[in-house]
């Protein structure tokens, strides 16, 4: 088993460190079991591991609940919460959801991976590699380099390690000694194009049957036979619905554990609290920390729109915690997903509001506030406060208790009626104002 060092950006020094020193420790050797069996956990991250495995087997045990353990005891704002025995869709749903963003982490072979990159389908062909060791080297030298950052360029999805499982193995309910005696068995092999041509150079008829049915296919002679590690034929209880395991040794079967760049990219709010230097950090999900050149540090909602590149804030560190802050980015992704432009909810949000509010204030509170707000229109210090008294003395008394949506002609009459005959230049500045 060999992990895979993964590249580090600045700005995520902390976390990633966290991630990767936590992945080696079960990733170096699978039979080498750490911690207890409760993971601790805690910390303003979360990252959700899937894996199609019992808990029972080694890749569970062995890999990751080790993972989740060590990330634990590293203590970098981060836990991990396992999703065992495919409760988070099979292989296909679950790299799907990797490369979407939905699930975090997951524990994959190489064939199945290739759904998203087809080129790392070749590390589960037949007879690639001699054995475990054999498929070790090739991870920890230079020649898996393109393969690993080819897969990261166009899936957008980060390799943290590999292992192998163990060779895998024929069963059936006859021998199974050179090809020939493949020769009218129906043979399950999982739905991927790399095993369907291991299927084929073996001389083998394949059948695809999901791993989580296999024991029912060979059960109900759906199959006659079926291929997988040692570990796996265990876990699924193969011995009661086959006579015979032929070690043929035709594969080393592969584990790979990857991680989604959204995943990868998250904050922490250690690093939220501790960070100064003046740029944008992305938290994935369209979410920014930005830090301008005086050292304020505020959300951004960064997103595109009919080819508009538009920024909205969120609100200051101060006022919003990152929790909120995540929050507020999925509520605004959520009116991208129905075709609203959150900036444009916004304004209209507030022009409503502001609208509603007017409507509730009376008539002298808005009088007031308007005044106050263009206090400066009036050159002559004079004919500002003219302008309030007025209203004050004549408007005040009658509707100044009135809420603005309230009032109307009748009303406006019922002020200017008594001045109109005795003042009537006053009840024309009163009509103006």
């Amino acid at each position: 088993m060999q992990a895979i060092p993964s590249p580090d950006r600045q700005g995520r020094r902390v976390l990633r460190l966290g991630v990767a020193a936590a992945a080696l420790v079960p990733l170096l050797v699978l039979t080498a079991c750490g911690g207890d069996d409760d993971a601790a956990g805690g910390g303003d991250v979360k990252l959700r591991l899937a894996h199609s495995y019992t808990e029972q087997q080694p890749q569970h045990r062995c890999g990751a609940q080790v993972i989740a353990d060590e990330v634990a005891k590293a203590n970098v704002g981060l836990s991990v919460e396992i999703f065992p025995n495919s409760q988070l869709g099979n292989d296909a749903d679950r790299i799907a959801s990797v490369v979407s963003g939905d699930i975090d982490m997951d524990i994959q072979g190489a064939s199945a991976l290739g759904a998203v990159y087809e080129p790392v389908s070749a590390v589960d062909a037949a007879y690639a590699f001699d054995d475990g060791e054999h498929l070790k080297r090739f991870f920890s030298g230079p020649e898996s380099k393109a393969l690993i950052d080819g897969f990261a360029a166009k899936a957008k999805v980060r390799t943290l390690g590999a292992w192998s499982a163990g060779m895998r193995q024929f069963t059936a309910n006859k021998p199974i000694r050179k090809p020939e005696d493949l020769d009218g068995l129906r043979m399950r092999f999982p739905n991927s194009p790399q095993f369907l041509m291991n299927a084929k150079a073996l001389g083998a008829s394949a059948t695809e049957v999901a791993y989580e049915e296999l024991f029912l296919a060979l059960q109900q002679g759906t199959v006659d036979g079926q291929e997988n590690p040692i570990t796996n034929i265990k876990a699924l209880n193969l011995p009661e619905v086959q006579d015979y395991i032929s070690m043929s040794s035709h594969q080393a079967n592969s584990n790979l554990v990857i991680i989604s760049d959204s995943a990868w990219n998250k904050l922490t709010a250690n690093f939220v609290r501790g960070v100064s230097k003046r740029g944008r950090y992305a938290d994935g999900g369209n979410l920014q920390l930005q830090i301008a050149k005086s050292g304020t540090k505020a959300w951004i909602f960064a997103y595109q729109r009919n080819g508009i590149i538009r920024s909205m804030g969120l609100g200051s560190v101060r006022s919003v915690p990152l929790a909120l802050a995540r929050e507020l980015a999925g509520r605004a992704r959520e009116q991208l997903a129905r075709g609203i432009d959150p900036i444009d909810a916004r304004r209209t949000a507030a022009h409503t509001q502001r609208a509603t509010r007017a409507k509730l204030m009376t008539f002298k509170a808005c009088t007031e506030e308007y005044h106050a707000a263009n206090a400066t229109r009036w050159t002559n210090a004079k004919h500002r406060s003219e302008w309030l008294s007025t209203l004050r003395r004549f408007a005040f008394p009658v509707i100044g208790h009135l809420s603005v949506d309230m009032i109307d002609s009748a009303h406006v009459q019922k002020v200017l009626a008594p001045l109109v005959a005795e003042k009537p230049v006053t009840a024309a500045r009163v009509r103006g104002r």
